[in-house]
């Protein structure tokens, strides 16, 4: 289940920002980046920048965050099935 919702928070724009937004609430709520990044399946560096970005730029930071690496070849679908082969 980690995966699929994983995959699907990095589908869209509106999505990956919706992600980086809930890691940076719960970091502003007194966790830290470690736990969220642990969390999230995420690197805890990842969250950190995160939580720059939003002190830096509000919600457009969050939204104009980079992206390393290129874009997943699988759909959604097709996560999911490998998560379920994998599992």
């Amino acid at each position: 289940m980690r995966t699929i919702l994983a995959a699907a928070s990095h589908g869209s724009e509106e999505l990956r920002f919706l992600h980086r937004l809930h890691a940076v609430l719960l970091v502003s709520a007194g966790r830290n980046c470690y736990e969220v990044a642990q969390w999230f399946g995420e690197n805890p560096r990842s969250i950190e920048r995160w939580v720059h970005a939003y002190e830096t730029g509000g919600e457009d930071g969050l939204h104009a965050h980079h992206r390393g690496g290129g874009n997943t070849r699988l759909t959604v679908q097709q996560l999911g099935e490998l998560a379920l082969d994998l599992g």
